[in-house]
């Protein structure tokens, strides 16, 4: 029977058997409280509902053991534990846990990884692999973890509609996990090879056609002209990405520290090797639109956390203001379309800064003195492509090699040139000087 009341020490001293369990919950402190039980032992505990909507309560120690002020204490970590998402009641049986252990292992192993550069959100990645999909393993000792174990797992999270390529990725993540302890014999190996379980990721494909392509630069450039330039904050995000081919994370940490009139920098990049640009056309009218002083207050360009952005990409979603893709479906359509562009597989590994395989870039041209140009001239061809969509070229067609951005009449030129002055005074200078005076 629950009890709501300020606890103080006139409530501990009221406490007695009644026969039956009694909840008492502080008026104070949210989530603190006494558990009596029938017999009338009492014992402090602290609770919150975690992602999931499960209520986590976690005791903490007996009334007669434990000041009431040593509880609340203890009780306020446990609290802002539970609302970083941490199950506490998980943890402390981990904490426990031998050394052997899947849940050390994988402790073990993000640690050494992290030593030789693996970052945070890597890091982050792996635990939740481990600890969300094989949670019922972490106190195990690897040693027990068998390969028919591995299979029934395997299928279990099929039948519960887990994507293949998000298992195959956590089950990569084991197996590297217990490769790192020394076993003689991997189960998850031995699963692979006894029941011909293919743990490669398909990779995806998925990217904006010209369709897609015009209206979300369309859209932002309307938004842009007809508002207050700090509105479009979104739809400047994910036209960064799409003339960039940035990743997500490099976007979201951009900082005005590393952006210059010429040139933009990306620092801590996937592969720990900075991504440098020219800030050129389109790309330098969409930093331009983030230069107002109530947003350069921020040292970000973009003033979003990922949390945030996954939020709004969703709310976007379903007023159908954009489309289905993800944000990494932008990276590929810069890829696909500089291809259509007619660039080489190398170009586009470079401009999307992929980590060099090949000895010549590896250890011969890491100065990159003619990367700039080389990029200054590849995202003039490629902004002059994504441009002829929005003039009704399409990817099927191709795009011829002199277009110039041209063609374009009426009000949508006028938002287009007013929103992306930089790109169209590149290549209609006096055309577009006329049209803003106007």
């Amino acid at each position: 029977m629950p009890i709501n009341n300020s606890i103080t020490q006139v409530t501990l001293q009221n406490i007695k058997p009644t026969g039956k369990v009694q909840f008492i919950r502080d008026d104070s402190l949210s989530g603190f409280g006494i558990k009596v039980t029938a017999k009338g032992k009492a014992s402090y505990f602290a609770e919150k509902r975690v992602r999931g909507g499960r209520t986590v309560r976690k005791q903490i120690g007996d009334v007669s053991l434990l000041s009431l002020k040593e509880a609340k204490q203890e009780a306020q970590e446990l609290l802002l534990r539970l609302a970083k998402g941490e199950d506490v009641v998980k943890t402390a049986v981990i904490e426990a846990a031998p050394q052997n252990s899947l849940a050390k292992s994988l402790d073990r192993y993000i640690t050494i990884r992290t030593a030789k550069k693996l970052k945070a959100s890597t890091a982050a990645k792996y635990r939740q692999q481990v600890t969300r999909l094989f949670d019922d393993w972490l106190t195990m000792p690897v040693q027990a973890i068998s390969a028919s174990m591995v299979e029934d797992k395997y299928t279990r999270l099929l039948k519960r509609g887990k994507s293949v390529n998000y298992i195959n990725s956590a089950f990569r993540t084991l197996k590297a996990v217990i490769n790192s302890t020394g076993v003689a014999t991997n189960p998850v190996t031995k699963a692979s090879r006894m029941w011909a379980l293919s743990l490669s990721s398909e990779p995806k494909n998925t990217f904006l056609r010209s369709g897609d392509i015009k209206q979300l630069l369309g859209d932002y450039s309307r938004l842009v002209w007809a508002s207050d330039p700090t509105r479009p904050d979104l739809h400047a995000f994910l036209v960064f990405v799409l003339l960039t081919g940035c990743r997500k994370s490099e976007a979201l940490s951009l900082k005005w520290a590393n952006v210059t009139d010429r040139e933009i920098t990306f620092k801590n990049t996937k592969n720990h090797s900075d991504h440098t640009i020219p800030n050129v056309g389109l790309i330098s009218d969409v930093i331009n639109h983030r230069r107002y002083p109530n947003l350069q207050d921020s040292e970000r360009v973009f003033l979003m956390t990922d949390d945030m952005l996954k939020t709004r990409l969703k709310k976007a979603r379903e007023r159908g203001d954009i489309g289905s893709f993800i944000v990494h479906d932008l990276r590929r359509t810069f890829a696909e379309h500089s291809q259509l562009a007619g660039f080489y597989p190398h170009q586009i590994s470079l401009a999307l800064n992929h980590s060099a395989n090949d000895v010549t870039r590896k250890n011969y041209l890491a100065g990159k003195l003619a990367k700039l140009s080389n990029l200054r001239s590849m995202y003039s061809v490629y902004q002059n492509q994504l441009i002829s969509y929005i003039n009704g070229g399409n990817d099927e067609a191709g795009v011829a090699k002199d277009y110039n951005g041209g063609g374009i009449d009426g009000m949508l030129q006028q938002s287009l040139i007013s929103s992306l002055p930089q790109y169209y005074k590149t290549v209609h200078g006096e055309l577009v000087e006329e049209i803003l005076e106007n």
